[in-house]
């Protein structure tokens, strides 16, 4: 059995603003028991995190019994990731995109996949947005403002290991999240 996760990715945040925010959503999943305070690493991959809380019931509309295994996972905390991020585990070559101008759909075309490859070498290298040229209206885009949700350029994203996928189209920590601060919270997943 393979590990996943839920994400949530906050676009509407710089580099610079990235670690104050995590805190500050941080605070909030604990204050509303969400998460424990406590982190650990025994309960991500490859870093710290918080276990979930004694309430994490009820960021589920409909919360279902088998939902409860996926909590007896070792693996099964939310991780901040404060970093030039990219959900590389989420987005594949069918995952369809859109021009935000024109609206015209794309889905494993290759001129668009290359450029969304290049966006992502110049994101990790320098943490900014490049352009992606649209194939039908010709128009220049920033990389973020395309409609591909599963990519996930951004600077603070925040994974929930082998949690539940959250309810459509909006769960409830993303919603709690967006009201709060004000931003603009796109979930995903990933698997790996």
């Amino acid at each position: 059995m393979s590990d996943w996760y839920e994400v949530l990715m906050i676009y509407d945040v710089d580099e610079e603003q990235s670690q104050s925010l995590a805190n500050e959503v941080r605070d909030l999943l604990i204050t509303e028991q969400f998460i424990h305070p406590i982190p650990n690493e025994d309960c991500v991959l490859g870093g710290t995190g918080h276990p979930p809380g004694p309430r994490v019931k009820q960021a589920y509309r409909d919360w279902s019994d088998p939902y409860e295994n996926n909590f007896r996972c070792k693996t099964n905390g939310v991780e901040f990731c404060v970093t030039r991020y990219i959900n590389f585990y989420g987005m594949s070559e069918s995952t369809p995109s859109s021009c935000p101008r024109c609206d015209q759909q794309y889905a494993g075309n290759e001129n668009v996949i290359e450029a969304f490859v290049s966006v992502a070498e110049n994101f990790l290298e320098n943490g900014t947005f490049s352009t992606i040229c649209c194939p039908n209206c010709k128009e220049s885009v920033a990389a973020n403002e395309w409609n591909v949700s599963d990519l996930g350029l951004c600077f603070l994203a925040i994974r929930f290991w082998n949690w539940p996928p959250f309810d459509k189209p909006k769960g409830a920590i993303q919603m709690m999240i967006e009201a709060k601060f004000g931003c603009k919270v796109v979930n995903s997943y990933g698997r790996i």
